[in-house]
């Protein structure tokens, strides 16, 4: 990338095709770079590309382990007036749950939540089982079970209904917890 700077001028659609390319094909390192180069050299990013492209590399990010990186990505789109959808909060809050950060997930959900309009809602029914998943498994993993149904509670309050992954991860935090009769009972309503 620094050689880009040293010889002929190279357009903008260039880099954004790179960034586009180095994102679908997840290289999230060079992606980033990229991303990291037309930022620091005045380039514009379309943002057409921009949330699908971002997306995937805070995707990335957060596979890597890197979720403050792939936050910082969220909030810089955010500042710079594009929206990130419902897939890119999902991953980040999955990330975030994944490294047991169960307390900053909650607050990034209850913050993006509110955003959402009538015209969202139902992206926001098909991804929120998605977010209070994430939430409810890292949950269950600090073994915060009373926390976790709480949210439980609150799918089926909103309207949400729980898939198999959140019976899963429910189900797989009371085992571990030592509740063994209360995982067969609600293995038994999930059958039912």
């Amino acid at each position: 990338m620094q050689n880009c700077s040293q010889g002929p001028e190279i357009s903008a659609k260039v880099l954004d095709m790179l960034f586009t390319i180095y994102s679908d094909v997840k290289v999230f390192d060079l992606a980033s770079e990229t991303f990291d180069f037309m930022k620091s050299n005045g380039w514009e990013i379309d943002d057409s590309v921009l949330v699908y492209s971002m997306t995937i590399i805070v995707g990335g990010l957060c596979k890597k382990g890197e979720v403050k990186r792939a936050r910082e990505l969220v909030v810089e789109m955010s500042e710079r007036g594009i929206k990130p959808n419902a897939v890119t909060y999902t991953i980040l809050i999955d990330g975030l749950s994944g490294l047991g950060r169960v307390e900053k997930a909650e607050k990034l959900f209850e913050q993006m939540s509110p955003g959402w309009s009538k015209q969202d809602f139902p992206v926001w029914t098909k991804q929120g089982i998605l977010f209070h998943t994430s939430i409810i498994d890292a949950s269950c993993r600090v073994g915060n079970m009373k926390r976790a149904f709480a949210l439980f509670d609150e799918c089926i309050d909103r309207g949400i209904d729980p898939n198999a992954l959140t019976y899963g991860a429910l189900i797989n935090g009371l085992f571990k917890s030592g509740q063994v009769e209360a995982a067969k009972i609600l293995l038994n309503g999930m059958q039912e």
